[in-house]
């Protein structure tokens, strides 16, 4: 019925040409509109603000034509949106993206014209979603496009945005093992490496755990304390060496790492008796 809808609807709109100034709203036009900026079809936006299809106008998840279009990577639907005067700052409400601004959504699909068009326009680097995620951790956390974290680092991004798990966005490139992600997020001289997770797991931890060699060597390189323990008292020699990744192992021994102390027994402890082998007689009392 909506595929119906919008067929018989568009036509109509291409075949009204110029439309006359202060064009009142048409709700009939605001589907149509939101099916076009997500697709990409200029022509049809265009023709559709001109007659009264609302700019603002949201589907059931709060998603405006800006959105769409940004979500989907249609970058000059976003320009033209722009340009009439749409809000950069809306945000949907679905549960899990609730709060993600235009700028949100295309840092974490990786679309490089977008993020720097919405950048350029003004768009609120440090907007954050209800999860307290800015763009540049979903710039991480997403298709990881190290060009668009080089983009809001040059901006002036903070670095040190935390998750629902306090993972900062080092921390979190580190565990997903993206190493362009952590060489550009090394290069800002301010970067917390012993930022810690609510684990207690530092970028190094994380990298150590995921076998990930060449971050584990970009940390150390850059400094990162080698000896951090977790909440269950772990260092990153001892999770490298549970799960035999030889070679962080070995580069780990060789800046001084150190396994976890093992606790010896209290002097005074009473001696323990030796349990008995299979076959021995039992001693007389």
């Amino acid at each position: 019925m909506k595929k119906l809808f919008v067929t018989l609807i568009l036509p109509a709109v291409l075949l009204l040409g110029r439309a006359a100034p202060a064009q009142s709203h048409d709700p009939t036009l605001d589907e149509p509109l939101l099916d076009a900026a997500s697709t990409g079809n200029y022509p049809v936006v265009q023709r559709l603000l001109e007659n009264g299809a609302a700019i603002e106008t949201t589907d059931a998840d709060g998603q405006t034509p800006l959105l769409k279009a940004a979500n989907t990577g249609q970058v000059h639907i976003v320009m033209l949106l722009l340009d009439k005067g749409a809000n950069i700052e809306a945000a949907g409400n679905l549960p899990e993206i609730e709060g993600r601004t235009a700028l949100m959504e295309a840092a974490f699909k990786g679309y490089t014209e977008i993020v720097l068009l919405l950048l350029d326009k003004g768009a609120n680097i440090e907007a954050a979603d209800r999860h307290g995620l800015t763009a540049l951790f979903l710039a991480v956390a997403g298709t990881g496009n190290p060009h668009i974290v080089r983009i809001l680092l040059g901006r002036n991004a903070y670095t040190e945005v935390k998750d629902d798990d306090d993972e900062t966005p080092l921390i979190k490139a580190a565990g997903m093992g993206r190493a362009p992600l952590v060489k550009v997020l090394l290069e800002q001289q301010h970067i917390d490496l012993e930022a810690k997770d609510k684990h207690d797991n530092t970028a190094l931890l994380a990298a150590a755990a995921g076998g990930y060699a060449e971050i584990v060597k970009l940390l150390i390189d850059k400094g990162a304390d080698v000896n951090p323990q977790n909440d269950q008292g772990q260092t990153a020699l001892d999770i490298a060496t549970d799960q035999e990744f030889a070679d962080i192992v070995t580069m780990l021994k060789e800046h001084g790492a150190k396994a976890k102390p093992v606790k010896p027994a209290p002097a005074d402890a009473a001696p323990q008796p030796a349990t008995p082998k299979e076959g021995d007689d039992p001693k007389p009392n």
